[in-house]
C-alpha cells in the first residue's frame, strides 16, 4: 500500500481540449481529495471475491456479488488481465 497526501486535482473534461468528452465529463473543475492509501498490485475479480467470500465484508453489493459462481469470477479475471511492473 502506498499513501497519496490530500490535494486539489483536476476532474472532469475541458470540451475545448477533448472533442469526445462526454456530457456528464464537464466541466473540469478543481476538486479536493483527502489522504487515501491504494494497493500498489492489481487485484482480479478472482481475487476480490475470494477475500469477500473468505472474510464476509460487506461492501454493500454483497447480492451481486454472492450471485457470481467461483467459475465467472475467474473466466472475468481471466478476460481483464492486467500487466504489472
Amino acid at each position: 500500500m502506498i499513501n497519496i497526501p490530500e490535494r486539489y486535482f483536476l476532474m472532469g473534461a475541458d470540451e475545448t481540449k477533448e472533442e469526445q468528452a462526454e456530457y456528464e465529463e464537464e466541466p473540469e473543475r478543481k476538486v479536493w481529495l483527502s489522504e487515501y492509501s491504494i494497493q500498489i498490485h492489481p487485484v482480479t475479480v478472482a481475487e476480490w471475491y475470494e477475500f469477500l467470500t473468505d472474510t464476509k465484508y460487506d461492501w454493500g453489493y454483497q447480492k451481486e456479488i454472492s450471485e457470481r459462481s467461483p467459475y465467472e469470477a475467474k473466466k472475468m479475471s481471466e478476460n481483464n488481465k492486467t500487466i504489472s511492473k
